[in-house]
């Protein structure tokens, strides 16, 4: 009986401590909107509008974590794999974040010219503190994602990665990396012997292999398209980093994302040399043109560069034709995107890498980013893994992840928020978890912090039916967040365009007759030629004879329909015949009729505000045209537009399961796309 006793005095101390927890977690929403509240008054009267909308949102978001967070310790009983949640175990995980944090601000130290990791004055607090919550942060999500596998039948590492498929996606795309590394570094040393035409189409045609015998070898089943995909983009991407020129000025405004990039990996406080300086000021383009004949001349010099102005000491803090690069632009929500980039530029610098070599690992991170992002979309959305493959695959988005840009962030992001919320939707008895809508709102979060305009895709958080709520006090409170959640982004752009001087100028890259408010003023007194401009220029945007454009192009290297014009509208029918492809049930389409018009109308609106804000802070007054809107802006919204426009049918879909194939044909015409494209245009030069 004592046994007993005890057993049952042990479950009453528990619900009293689950009880005062409870009582605890009541108080923390009211808590952290008080500390928002106020927090939100003091920044908005000690900086301006953009700087102010930046660190609340960051606010917002870290406060946010912390209550997902604090739940999950205080409230929550999940096992993971240190025990149960736990205070003592939040403790443990803030002990590890604060070594940790010290050691990351130790290496950003010894990478930094001119700082001593012996010298306490060179250490910053900001960054120890900021390293401090974005490792409890990451850490604790880790340990609130990774489940811990009952063994049964299976091996202890295939059970592991069955349970944790994420995780197996991050291994995977590690050892990709790692294989095509070696290749990258084979192909350097024989290209002296061999030459580099030669080397590289041998190069590229390994790269083919890898790409394409997955979407044939690998079974068919749940994580078919994710591995093929995984390795086939990271090969190709791979290639292309050790393809193209070691440059800035090779993929759109690549030298204000380095410089944006190199100014985060300082968190703000950049000491540089004038190589780096070179690299943001690009000397090798004239008339807006790369002159390949100086390239490899740069990229040699670069380097020798980098090291004596090292050795001499003869570097700078703030240079003031380089405003990327300091704290000031830093102020800014579009800052988050840099992260992957900013992350290679820091462990370049620690590992004590040539400048250039660097720069390739802040691009290899890109890459690995949008990769590893994209393959969990395609993981979790329930239908059209074959079309999110065959968009992430298009060769211009590839060609984008293994630059500095920002838009693979910004497609990743989004796509995984579009699949999370097709997965709710194919879910509909199942309530809906407050993870879950955590997870699809942090995902919207990361996607429209760089290109907010995108933000109508948030509508579709509105779709969720009222079966996934406990009661309709509980959806009228979830519609009333997502409406708040989507007016945070409106803000986040159009207050700037507001109260910001600069933004009201216009982009001076426009030419000239470009002014922010005289073409507000214009649209406001020709309301109707304004209209009929966009429409018009819209029309031509979205005809699928240009989707070339967002397809084949490699931005200043060419376009490979120049050498190759039968590929024009290749690219719209892979894309248009992988939408049919829901390799599913179809009976259980997530996609409803209703929904399928309300995802077209959100598109359009998304499409819509790019225009108008190209119009807007682009384009000369009064013009009969859009100026500046580029085709790869379409990408982000590829899958949802043709998710809503390719209506599945059950005819259609047992065709795709009498032939497995169906759903394989068209990202591997989108890699054998992409050799070509790679051979016309940068092979070719």
């Amino acid at each position: 009986m004592i046994p007993i006793v005890h057993g049952h005095a042990h479950m009453a101390k528990t619900q009293i401590r689950r009880c005062s927890d409870g009582y605890r977690l009541s108080a923390l929403p009211l808590v952290c909107f008080v500390l928002l509240a106020i927090s939100g008054a003091v920044l908005f009267v000690r900086y301006d509008v953009t700087a102010a909308i930046f660190y609340w949102c960051m606010e917002l978001a870290l406060f946010a974590c912390l209550a997902v967070l604090a739940w999950f310790y205080l409230a929550s009983e999940r096992s993971t794999l240190f025990g149960k949640a736990s205070p003592r175990l939040a403790l443990s995980v803030c002990a590890f974040s604060a070594l940790f944090s010290i050691l990351l601000e130790a290496g950003t130290v010894v990478g930094t010219p001119e700082r001593s990791v012996l010298s306490i004055m060179d250490w910053s607090k900001k960054e120890i503190v900021l390293f401090f919550f974005a490792v409890f942060i990451s850490s604790s999500f880790i340990l609130l994602a990774v489940k811990k596998p009952a063994l049964a039948n299976k091996g202890r590492a295939r059970a592991f990665f069955a349970a944790n498929p994420v995780l197996g996606i991050v291994v995977l795309c590690i050892v990709v990396l790692s294989v095509n590394g070696l290749l990258a570094v084979a192909s350097t040393v024989l290209m002296p012997f061999l030459g580099a035409s030669f080397v590289r189409t041998v190069h590229l045609c390994i790269v083919i292999i890898l790409g394409v015998a997955p979407w044939f070898i690998v079974k068919p089943g749940l994580y078919k398209t994710v591995v093929s995909f995984s390795i086939a983009a990271l090969s190709l991407g791979c290639f292309l980093i050790s393809a193209l020129p070691n440059l800035t000025a090779v993929s759109p405004d690549d030298q204000i994302h380095y410089a944006r990039s190199l100014g985060l990996s300082y968190m703000g406080d950049p000491v540089f040399t004038g190589s780096e300086i070179e690299l943001v000021a690009v000397p090798w383009v004239e008339n807006n043109s790369l002159q390949f004949d100086e390239v490899h001349d740069a990229e040699m010099d670069l380097n020798d560069l980098h090291l004596s102005q090292l050795a001499s000491g003869e570097v700078y803090s703030s240079p003031g034709f380089v405003a990327a690069v300091t704290g000031e632009s830093l102020r800014n929500i579009s800052t988050i995107s840099y992260i992957p980039c900013a992350l290679g530029l820091w462990l370049g610098r620690l590992l004590s890498l040539p400048l250039l070599t660097g720069f390739a690992l802040g691009r290899l991170f890109n890459l690995f980013s949008y990769v590893v992002v994209t393959a969990v979309a395609i993981l979790y959305i329930p239908k059209w893994k074959s079309l999110i493959a065959t968009v992430a695959l298009l060769p211009y988005a590839v060609y984008l992840a293994s630059n500095y840009s920002y838009d693979p962030w910004v497609t990743s992001f989004l796509l995984l928020a579009v699949a999370l919320v097709l997965r709710e939707l194919s879910k509909p008895d199942e309530r809906l978890a407050p993870l879950s809508v955590f997870a699809i709102t942090a995902c919207f979060f990361l996607g429209l912090s760089a290109k907010a305009v995108y933000f109508p895709l948030i509508g579709m958080m509105l779709f969720m039916p009222a079966s996934k709520f406990r009661n309709s006090k509980q959806r009228k409170l979830y519609v009333a967040l997502v409406i708040l959640f989507g007016i945070l982004m409106v803000c986040s752009f159009t207050l700037p365009m507001l109260f910001s001087p600069a933004v009201q100028a216009g982009d001076v890259r426009g030419g000239e007759g470009v002014s922010g408010i005289g073409q507000i003023r214009y649209i406001l007194n020709n309301p109707m030629e304004f209209l009929g401009t966009l429409f018009g220029f819209m029309v031509n945007l979205l005809a699928p004879a240009s989707s070339n454009d967002y397809s084949l192009s490699y931005a200043y290297m060419g376009n490979a329909v120049v050498s190759l014009p039968f590929l024009s509208t290749l690219p719209f029918l892979c894309i248009y015949t992988s939408a049919f492809n829901v390799e599913g049930d179809s009976s259980k389409n997530p996609v409803t009729p209703a929904l399928r018009m309300w995802i077209l109308a959100l598109v359009v609106a998304s499409v819509s505000l790019v225009c108008m804000a190209l119009y807007v802070g682009y384009t000369p007054v009064g013009d009969t045209s859009v100026a500046g809107v580029q085709p790869r802006y379409l990408i982000p919204v590829l899958v949802p537009a043709f998710i809503s426009l390719c209506a599945p049918r059950a005819r259609i879909d047992c065709v795709s399961q009498r032939f497995n194939f169906s759903s394989v044909i068209p990202p591997v015409v989108m890699i054998l796309m992409s050799f070509f494209a790679c051979l016309c245009c940068v092979i070719g030069r």
